[in-house]
């Protein structure tokens, strides 16, 4: 059972090669203040709070996937770590990490509770928006390639003038090139979510066309023409549909007498 000094408080150091025990371990904090505990491949940033461990206290940090176990002191003292195989079964209760609660101070702290699910946190959804101006009697094609699992949330269609039908196709053959890159922008761009960084697997592009394919979806909307009735009118369909990998194309064609103009916008979550 290696006892580590810890002298450097101001970022976060490698347990694992400190005290050569990969895999799960127990940590014995003999110092007299607390000290948290990350598991990850890379070095936490020097405000991440992870697991805390509380001055005379035994935590058992479960690393099964044999990552890096990091650990960060308040104040300079020491610990003790062992491997999880020679650790007794009478240590103490794991600690959840400080982050999921709501104030550090005794007897105020409660568990946190977020709105939003763990992939906006992780920065693992994502959201599109391509804007329309497509003259009468022609049709714009998006092309949705992607190379992983995905939860389409929403997706909108929203009309100032003209009218537009938007037909969504699986197994479509395209035809010319899709060179236009159409953005793909992180629903959550807080410095806070986890390293490394998730970086967007789908992409989206227009240019060319498609022919046959199963239709699996169609949305029409239709602006008001009239000079006093000019609106801005949309369509959203927010419910949750489970996608596989693959490619998708979206068309979107001018129904009206006229040029069509609007917003086609999308949100999504990638399931690695």
């Amino acid at each position: 059972m290696p006892t580590i000094s810890l002298s450097d408080t101001t970022q976060y150091l490698n347990l694992t090669a400190l005290s050569s025990v990969a895999g799960s371990l127990l940590v014995t904090n003999t110092s007299a203040s607390p000290l948290y505990v990350v598991v990850q491949s890379v070095q936490p940033t020097a405000d991440t709070i992870g697991v805390v461990c509380e001055s005379l206290q035994e935590v058992f940090i479960n690393n099964q996937a044999l990552s890096n176990v990091w650990v960060k002191a308040q104040r300079t003292g020491s610990i003790v770590v062992q491997a999880a195989a020679g650790a007794s079964a009478e240590y103490s209760v794991v600690s959840l990490p400080q982050a999921m609660y709501t104030s550090t101070k005794e007897g105020y702290s409660r568990i946190r509770v977020d709105s939003a699910q763990t992939s906006f946190f992780e920065g693992r959804e994502f959201r599109s928006f391509y804007e329309l101006n497509i003259p009468q009697g022609q049709s714009v094609t998006l092309q949705v390639v992607s190379p992983i699992n995905f939860i389409l949330f929403e997706q909108a269609l929203t009309l100032d003038a003209g009218a537009v039908r938007l037909t969504a196709y699986t197994g479509a053959t395209p035809a010319g090139t899709f060179g236009n890159v159409v953005p793909v922008i992180g629903k959550n761009r807080m410095p806070t979510r986890p390293l490394p960084n998730y970086t967007a697997q789908i992409s989206i592009t227009s240019g060319g066309s498609v022919t046959g394919g199963t239709k699996v979806e169609v949305v029409r909307v239709v602006a008001a023409s009239a000079t006093s009735q000019h609106a801005t009118v949309g369509n959203t369909i927010s419910s949750e549909r489970g996608l596989p990998a693959g490619t998708y194309h979206l068309v979107l064609e001018n129904l009206s007498n006229g040029a069509a103009t609007g917003v086609y916008t999308i949100w999504w979550e990638e399931r690695p």
